[in-house]
């Protein structure tokens, strides 16, 4: 009969540990660094990466296309010629990376508080409140980083791809700044809105669902009831020489037509500077010529007079216009790009000061983080 071979037990004693105890700084930064690598997938399989990959994607894609087109065109990027400018980029993307962080945040809090791991994460000397904000920081810095780098991409394009790269660099270094900024304000909101909802969700895929039907629900109804429609149905367009009152908000029809080919034609509205709203039917060809002293085709109603109309009246508009978390986020880039938009958003939003709309976008940063933080407040070890 074949013997089996005995087995040994050696008695090492309980072994203390001498090292150095690091405290609550060192709990931090290991919860931070944790959190990134989960929202970049890194140790996980080839599935993890997807989402952070295609967020990359998002970002530096269209930055790219809009650079190749511009050589293979021989258009010329000098700074007033720039076919797509760095205030209109951030729109661009803004909608889909919101999608897809809206899938990815909500990971960094649902597992740990389904699989009942949040007391291992609290022993002491860490806190709840280190907790959520190294899950918080950690989103919003690699969120940030990858919003970044479609505009740096297309800012650097700029440069390199202009007659001299030397002089046009010290002329839009400080763009780079902006640059940064603006990605900061879009990924604070690509952070708190999806981690806010998460705390309340028992499943990612709940909370994925409530922010990106949360988001495309509350714009495009924002944007229904507060777009000019036409009721009647009867309008007819009329072209004329332009006026010296349009000539002198000729930067709302550049920035209504500069992300479009030369001979493609949009509806557009601009605002004059005594108040009255007017719609165009033109293509950047047509405003080109029509600034140099030309002609403007005009929107019209046959039947009514005053043309388009919202549903809401302006003066409600111009106060629910501000539920609308990415145009809120839209205009902070605006702000710092000194890039007037002239579309609805931007002209009900004008009739308040600016700070109506800084106000309005740090309520839909701070309103989510307050609640995550009154959801998770009673965890303790």
């Amino acid at each position: 009969m074949e013997s089996r071979p005995a087995g040994q037990i050696f008695d090492i004693g309980y072994q203390r540990y001498d090292g150095p105890r690091q405290g609550r700084n060192r709990a931090r930064i290991a919860l931070f660094t944790a959190g990134v690598r989960q929202t970049l997938g890194l140790g996980r399989g080839g599935r993890a990466k997807v989402l952070p990959v295609l967020l990359l994607l998002t970002s530096v894609v269209p930055a790219a296309i809009i650079l190749t087109i511009a050589v293979l065109t021989g258009s010329l990027l000098g700074v007033e010629s720039r076919p797509v400018e760095l205030g209109d980029y951030f729109p661009i993307t803004a909608l889909l990376m919101l999608i897809l962080a809206g899938i990815m945040a909500p990971n960094l809090l649902i597992p740990d508080r389904r699989d009942n791991v949040l007391s291992l994460y609290l022993v002491r000397p860490a806190v709840i409140a280190d907790y959520l904000a190294a899950r918080w920081l950690a989103f919003f810095v690699v969120t940030t980083i990858i919003v970044a780098l479609g505009p740096l991409l297309l800012l650097t394009g700029y440069v390199l791809l202009s007659g001299n790269a030397w002089q046009e660099l010290q002329g839009t270094w400080r763009e780079y700044f902006g640059v940064m900024l603006g990605a900061a304000a879009i990924g604070a909101f690509l952070t708190a809105v999806p981690l806010g909802i998460a705390a309340f969700t028992p499943r990612r895929a709940y909370a994925a669902a409530v922010v990106i039907g949360g988001a495309l629900v509350i714009s495009a109804a924002i944007g229904f009831l507060t777009e000019p429609i036409d009721f009647g149905g009867s309008t007819t367009t009329t072209t004329r020489p332009i006026t010296e009152e349009e000539l002198a908000v000729a930067d709302q029809f550049v920035d209504a037509t500069r992300s479009l080919p030369g001979e493609a034609e949009t509806r557009f509205t601009v605002e004059l500077e005594s108040g009255e709203a007017r719609q165009y039917l033109m293509s950047p060809d047509e405003v080109e010529q029509a600034l140099q002293g030309g002609s403007v085709t005009t929107f019209e109603s046959t039947e009514f007079g005053s043309g388009p109309e919202p549903i809401l009246d302006p003066d409600i508009g111009q106060w629910v216009v501000f539920a609308d978390p990415t145009g809120a986020t839209v205009f902070i880039t605006d702000l710092l790009f000194e890039d007037v938009q002239s579309n609805t958003y931007r002209q009900l939003v004008s009739r308040h000061p600016d700070y109506y709309a800084i106000i309005a976008y740090a309520a839909w940063i701070l309103l989510p983080v307050f609640f995550m933080w009154a959801r998770y407040r009673r965890y303790t070890t």
